[in-house]
């Protein structure tokens, strides 16, 4: 007993978007969160409880968006198989790299006296309305000199090192998918091969710049702590969080 062999032909069946009830819930939901946290922002007492929530908000769906494109770059590098049903969609989470990027700078800009800068007003203003000490680790220098970080943990330091990350992160990401998209279109696996270098590439550059952002978001909430592991921990939490959304 034997079949015949056939060619079964798939039409492309096009884009998939949300359903009218669904996305109308949507916008009202992203609606109502921009005005809850303009009024956290706005309010003396709660510009630390707002500005806080934004940061978490944003490196959470900033490590969703990156993690996509690391998980397709490991798949290049490996030159695994098993991934090509779920590589897609591990592609187009670094389409939010964009509004990633806008919100970096709304915190880096407009958050900062709040969260980063030491010494101001508007972040002892905010502490002491939260209910903490002004003597506590925030406002004292004992034995770890954070003058020695200041020139890297300084304002115009991140917002650089930020800006110059974000580009390399978002050429990655560009030139990856679009190289995809030109393999499924031509057929032709030059596109491919071109992807597995441009994903040897960002890997080892991605180790250094994912650190160094981890650090200046969050680990200078507290710039006397450190942790030569802090990078490790972050890759990790990336790394589960993104395998559990695909």
């Amino acid at each position: 007993m034997h079949g015949h062999g056939h060619e079964l032909k798939i039409e492309d069946p096009g884009g998939v978007g949300l359903p009218k009830p669904l996305m109308i819930a949507s916008i009202v939901l992203m609606v109502l969160g921009v005005i809850l946290m303009a009024d956290r922002l706005i309010g003396e007492e709660t510009q630390l409880q707002g500005w806080m929530a934004l940061l978490h908000a944003y490196f959470f769906f900033f490590l969703l968006s990156l993690g996509g494109l690391v998980f397709t770059a490991i798949q290049y590098c490996a030159s695994a198989r098993w991934s090509i049903t779920v590589r897609r969609i591990a592609e187009g989470f670094a389409i939010f790299l964009p509004i990633s990027f806008v919100l970096f700078l709304i915190l880096v800009t407009f958050g900062w006296d709040v969260l980063y800068n030491l010494g101001s007003e508007t972040r002892a203003n905010a502490v002491s309305w939260s209910g903490a000490t002004k003597s506590g680790t925030y406002f004292t220098n004992g034995g770890n000199d954070i003058i020695t970080k200041a020139a890297f943990l300084s304002q115009p330091a991140v917002i650089i090192k930020g800006i110059l990350f974000y580009a390399f992160w978002g050429f990655c990401a560009f030139t990856i998918r679009k190289n995809s998209l030109s393999q499924t279109d031509k057929k032709d696996d030059r596109f491919y091969k071109k992807n597995v270098k441009f994903s040897i590439l960002f890997l080892i550059v991605f180790m250094y710049t994912f650190s160094i952002h981890a650090i200046d978001m969050l680990m200078n909430l507290e710039p006397k702590w450190f942790s030569t592991m802090f990078g490790v921990y972050m890759f990790a939490g990336m790394f589960l969080s993104t395998m559990c959304l695909i």
